[in-house]
């Protein structure tokens, strides 16, 4: 396997059909002592459970949570 100039590598067909790397999804890169390590990314619907998450510790009693208006105003006290 060689790297192009633009940095790009072919992962091997029964590779991407084993760990479900389809056209499109993202993977993660992560440098180890061993060498580099590729892992499939997130699915768009893990991201938004994690975002849904860690939203919902921004819940304020008595303020419905699409109210910006009446967020903004309770957070500055008024």
């Amino acid at each position: 396997m060689r790297v192009t100039e633009q940095g790009q590598v072919t992962i091997p067909e029964e590779l991407r059909a084993r760990f479900g790397l389809d056209c499109g999804v993202e993977v993660e890169i992560t440098a180890t002592e061993d060498g580099i390590l590729i892992r499939k990314g997130a699915s768009i619907e893990q991201r938004l459970d994690e975002l849904t998450g860690v939203l919902k510790g921004f819940d304020i009693p008595g303020v419905a949570p699409n109210d910006v208006d009446a967020y903004i105003e309770e957070i500055r006290g008024r």
